[in-house]
């Protein structure tokens, strides 16, 4: 499957999909493309599934030794209570960081709410010191950054 990704058709891997998300993967510029999808507004009532798809993408990161992840989160419509953030900060950005990644770019949506509670995950201790995270509200730009 080829995907277009910074002005290119990429090769992609889709490597993990469902009604919230899907992951792909471009092996030739070692990058996870994630792309939210409006019924993750669900995860609210159901907290579990956002740790679960969370967790699955940690593994993922492990599993293929990305050096960077772009989100896409347009769609995005999960709002991390200040736990969520805490847990994120201390289970998945170490899991991340192990798995080799150094960026990651948000292309975000319009909901201010999301956008301010995924700034806030960011903003936590551990992340701050792991990775190099930026927010984006064009899609170009956001490429070009989370791959140079």
């Amino acid at each position: 499957m080829h995907i277009r990704f910074n002005n290119r058709e990429l090769e992609a891997k889709s490597i993990f999909k469902s009604d919230y998300w899907n992951v792909y993967y471009f092996p030739s510029i070692r990058c996870m493309f994630v792309k939210w999808h409006e019924p993750s507004r669900k995860m609210n009532a159901l907290e579990h599934l956002y740790k679960d798809h969370l967790l699955s993408l940690a593994a993922k990161v492990e599993e293929h030794h990305p050096v960077s992840i772009f989100v896409d989160a347009t769609e995005k419509m999960y709002i991390a209570n200040q736990g969520t953030r805490t847990w994120h900060d201390t289970v998945i950005v170490p899991k991340f960081h192990h798995g080799g990644v150094r960026k990651m770019a948000f292309l975000e949506s319009d909901n201010i709410f999301v956008n301010s509670t995924t700034i806030k995950t960011f903003e936590e201790q551990t992340a701050k010191n792991l990775l190099e995270v930026a927010f984006f509200n064009d899609r170009d730009s956001a490429e070009k950054w989370v791959t140079k």
